[in-house]
């Protein structure tokens, strides 16, 4: 019976060891495609998931290339924890109007939305979060690109990230002339 009993304690020590460092794998994993300011998927992730799009044909995917205005100055001004703030408000943002869409932080202040959504209601739904954040006196630039077909997504997040930039020149033209629009 003494063998049996040593037996049953190696075998549950050795069953939680396999569930720990299972455990612990995960949790490494989840760290490693999770931005830690916001909660979003990260540089990391997004990457990744471009690289895996390439050998795919898409049918009807939007892109929304986002970037906050002024989050260089309010760091400058207030500091990483106001900065930090406004980051995540505006994921809080993003996830209460596309919860489903895969939503990515990948920059400093540049986020990444991925929707099967028309974009249309992807319009409606920036305009949301925009009007979200202005009530805050935050702002942001976005653009939106649709397609109904394509291999990869590359393409698909440079034509939004263009349409962005054309926004936010327009917002510092107006708003912050002396400032560069990539900034």
């Amino acid at each position: 019976i003494r063998d049996r009993i040593v037996t049953a304690l190696l075998l549950s020590y050795l069953g939680f060891m396999v569930w720990y460092l299972a455990s612990a794998r995960r949790s490494a994993f989840r760290m490693s495609v999770t931005d830690q300011v916001t909660g979003l998927f990260n540089r990391s992730a997004f990457e990744k998931y471009l690289n895996e799009s390439e050998p795919h044909t898409f049918s009807h995917t939007v892109c929304v290339y986002i970037d906050v205005n002024g989050l260089h100055e309010l760091n400058n001004k207030h500091g990483h924890e106001a900065s930090d703030k406004l980051l995540q408000y505006v994921a809080e943002c993003l996830r209460a109007q596309v919860p489903d869409d895969g939503l990515y932080r990948i920059g400093g202040d540049e986020f990444v939305v991925f929707s099967k959504a028309d974009a249309a209601v992807c319009e409606a739904r920036m305009q949301a979060v925009s009007s979200a954040l202005s009530a805050q006196d935050y702002n942001i630039s976005y653009g939106i690109a649709a397609q109904e077909t394509m291999e990869g997504l590359r393409d698909l997040v440079r034509e939004a990230d263009e349409k962005m930039l054309e926004q936010k020149r327009t917002y510092y033209t107006l708003i912050h002339s002396h400032r560069d629009p990539r900034a």
